[in-house]
């Protein structure tokens, strides 16, 4: 099912993107990132793109990056970006780039269920973005379960939620049933 915002995409063509000359931070100063909507790509020295990614909060999103240290290990050195302007674009143009680039960091496969294995990312289908703010006992507990998972901090809490709401889906319904007058005989 196409996007509703493909047609906006019908003349964007990754291969135009001039990496080199995006703006960008050196990836040890990844905490100078801005505040802003963008594609980003981290390159290694020979310019080559090991990871594509998108976020509504660039410096946000790199607080806690979960493939920071994979990407150090493929020696980073960079992390440039493509502002974007209108953030309903940004899952398109981070499709587009991901198929064109087709960047070694973010190829991983892991079960979502028992037996079947599937991509890293959630699918786009129809999950809703939200924005959650997560209390920091509960972050360092699904960060330390997703080590043990192979999944992102995402993919734990949705698999987490997941059992939650089936949990209440199996629960018997409690009625109440209020207090009745004792029947004398």
């Amino acid at each position: 099912m196409a996007s509703k915002n493909t047609k906006n995409l019908s003349k964007f063509e990754p291969q135009s993107i001039p990496l080199l000359a995006l703006p960008f931070v050196s990836f040890a100063e990844r905490k100078r990132l801005p505040r802003l909507a963008a594609i980003y790509f981290v390159l290694n020295v020979e310019g080559m793109v090991l990871y594509v990614g998108q976020s509504i909060n660039l410096a946000l999103r790199w607080a806690a990056h979960h493939r920071a240290t994979k990407l150090s290990e493929h020696q980073a050195t960079r992390i440039a970006w493509l502002v974007m302007e209108d953030a309903a674009l940004l899952d398109d143009v981070e499709t587009a780039c991901l198929a064109y680039f087709k960047p070694i960091c973010n190829s991983r496969t892991h079960p979502i269920k028992k037996g079947v294995q599937g991509p890293s990312r959630m699918p786009r289908g129809p999950y809703k973005k939200m924005l959650v703010r997560i209390p920091p006992d509960i972050l360092e507990a699904l960060e330390e379960e997703t080590t043990s998972s192979d999944r992102s901090v995402n993919g734990e809490l949705v698999h987490v939620l997941r059992a939650w709401a089936d949990q209440r889906r199996q629960a018997p319904r409690r009625v109440y049933i209020p207090a009745t007058a004792t029947a004398t005989p």
